[in-house]
């Protein structure tokens, strides 16, 4: 009869070492018979009883055992200890568990999780880029147009305001002109620019000056043959000038010449009055009070023999005792004032009085400034006992105008043959 197989809950006998040793003693709590982890499989075929051992040996085996299922054990389930003694090993995580990695994401990972972050983040550096670039574009265009192009300066020449300007002059009257005619001159001018000043001059001097387009030029030229121009003086400082235009002051055509008188010649001294000087054939008109240049007076100019005098400074008779160096003088008829004849031609002027100018209005009493401004191109040159002099030669060089200045003034207003005009003549 055979035996049947106890049931499964029924206690085992303990196995007996062979040795005599006790058997192990599992440690306290722990679990009998722990299964190992596993997944589970198929039960195996239940094996054959063994032969019941005698008393004091063996026990029996099974022949054949089932194949150990293999499962996995659920997380949750308390951990066994190993029946050695061993611990068992820590939970393994799952790789694919993010919460389970160590550290905070970086920033490339949040970047790889936020496709969105990433094209927004791309998109702002573009723009900033763009930005600075165009800025750098526009900085660049403003200094090059801010900037004058070389081959602009280079193609381009540059042309002066008198090149483009033009200038007529014309004497009212012209031609021919009857002796002691008051010449009016008139200036068309035609330039970009407008007026400063001009001048008008007759041979080469200057008779007439003015810093207003408005002003009449007027002038009384001495009988012969003349050639007058005008210089202009634009704002910019520039200046043109205009066409010579000829004239003749004379008597008109009919009319009788005076047969000329030949002055006998005389060695001597100037203030003898044996010799009488014959006038010249012109007939002169009383000198002008603003007619006081490095020729003369007009119409008396340098070299008129004394015998015109009477026509030029009508009423004087002249004085040798004044002024021995230039005389005979005359005053013409205004005080502080002195017409010297040396040798018999009239060489020498000067005076202290404001009432004598020159055409352009410079005299005494006037600014150093005031005077420059009325005739350019004065030369200055020292004179004795601290004086200043401003010169103004003729056109040859033979006579020559001359202010006398101090303290920023003019105090003495002469004109003479050579330099005697820069030396102290007379007492005035």
């Amino acid at each position: 009869m055979s035996e049947s197989t106890p049931p499964s809950d029924s206690p085992k006998p303990e196995p007996v070492d062979p040795e005599g040793a006790p058997p192990a003693t599992a440690p306290a709590g722990a679990a009998k018979n722990p299964e190992p982890p596993g997944t589970s499989g198929t039960s195996g075929t239940p094996g054959t009883p063994g032969t019941p051992g005698t008393p004091g040996g063996t026990s029996g085996t099974s022949t054949t055992s089932g194949a150990a299922g293999h499962s996995d054990a659920p997380q949750g389930k308390a951990a066994v200890e190993d029946p050695g003694g061993k611990p068992p090993p820590p939970p393994q995580a799952d790789p694919g568990d993010d919460a389970t990695r160590q550290g905070p994401p970086s920033l490339t990972a949040q970047a790889k999780h936020d496709p969105e972050d990433e094209a927004r983040r791309k998109l702002l550096m573009f723009i900033i880029a763009g930005s600075v670039a165009a800025g750098i574009l526009l900085i660049v265009a403003l200094v090059l147009a801010l900037r004058p192009s070389d081959t602009t300066l280079s193609s381009t020449p540059t042309t002066s305001a008198a090149a483009s300007s033009s200038a007529t002059l014309t004497l009212i009257p012209s031609g021919t002109i009857p002796e002691g005619t008051t010449v009016t001159a008139t200036i068309s001018l035609v330039s970009p620019l407008g007026f400063r000043s001009a001048v008008v001059t007759v041979d080469g001097q200057r008779v007439a000056q003015t810093s207003s387009a408005t002003d009449a030029l007027t002038f009384t030229p001495q009988p012969g043959k003349h050639v007058a121009m005008a210089r202009i003086t634009l704002q910019n400082g520039e200046e043109i000038q205009t066409a010579a235009v000829d004239f003749t002051v004379g008597n008109p055509p009919g009319t009788p010449v005076p047969p000329k008188t030949q002055a006998p010649s005389s060695t001597a001294p100037a203030s003898s009055s044996t010799t009488a000087q014959a006038p010249s054939t012109t007939a002169l008109g009383p000198v002008k009070a603003n007619g006081v240049s490095a020729s003369g007076v007009a119409p008396l100019k340098f070299g008129d023999p004394q015998a015109d005098a009477a026509a030029a400074l009508p009423g004087e008779q002249p004085n040798a005792d004044k002024c021995p160096k230039i005389a005979p003088t005359f005053e013409g008829g205004k005080v502080n004032t002195f017409f010297g004849f040396p040798n018999g031609k009239f060489a020498y002027f000067g005076t202290v009085n404001p009432d004598w100018s020159t055409p352009e209005g410079a005299k005494t009493g006037m600014t150093e400034d005031e005077v420059k401004a009325l005739i350019p191109g004065l030369t200055a040159k020292a004179g004795a006992d601290g004086i200043s002099l401003l010169v103004n030669k003729s056109t040859d060089g033979s006579s020559e105008l001359v202010f006398w200045v101090s303290g920023g003034k003019v105090i003495y207003l002469a004109a003479s043959t050579g330099e005697l005009a820069e030396a102290r003549q007379c007492g005035g």
